[in-house]
């Protein structure tokens, strides 16, 4: 064997010289680079898949929150709904208030118009029966041709105004 190896021109001590010089050198490169740099990919990973799971998490965290924002949502569209309804409902007792108030008022002020209208029409009767008065004696004094007193101008009205009555 050492025939053939020497027929392919090698040396057999500078073989095993290179030889134990490639064990070291895989070793210590082995040790120093390959280790750590196998350890800083495995890290790497490591990280990379706790940000994925992170992603995942917030993920579900995010549909959550956008659950309970429609949630939300909805609770306050039933709660604008019923302030609404509730307003409404507040308006239409306001306005029949209104109108319960107006129709007092204006009966209110029917009452006292017709007071008012009755009191001077009691006026204007007492008013028109002295000028009445005043006539029937005049014309009466004037029929007779002499001066009627006012008791007797008096009598003669009351007489004049239960035949009109």
């Amino acid at each position: 064997m050492s025939e053939i190896i020497s027929g392919l021109g090698l040396d057999l001590k500078l073989f095993l010289a290179q030889l134990i010089n490639f064990a070291i050198l895989f070793v210590i490169l082995f040790k120093f680079l390959y280790k750590p740099l196998l350890k800083l990919m495995n890290q790497r990973s490591e990280k990379i898949e706790k940000s994925l799971q992170e992603v995942k998490r917030i993920e579900k965290e995010l549909e959550e929150t956008e659950r309970l924002r429609e949630e939300k949502l909805q609770e306050a569209k039933k709660e604008a709904e019923k302030i609404i309804k509730n307003a409404e409902v507040l308006a239409e007792q306001i306005g029949e208030d209104i109108v319960s108030k107006a129709e007092e008022e204006s009966e209110y002020i029917l009452e006292h118009a017709k007071g008012e209208i009755a009191a001077e029409k009691e006026k204007s009767l007492a008013q028109i029966r002295g000028e009445v008065a005043e006539l029937v004696v005049g014309a009466t004094a004037k029929l007779v041709g002499k001066k009627v007193s006012k008791q007797e101008g008096k009598k003669l009205l009351e007489k004049s105004l239960e035949e009109v009555r």
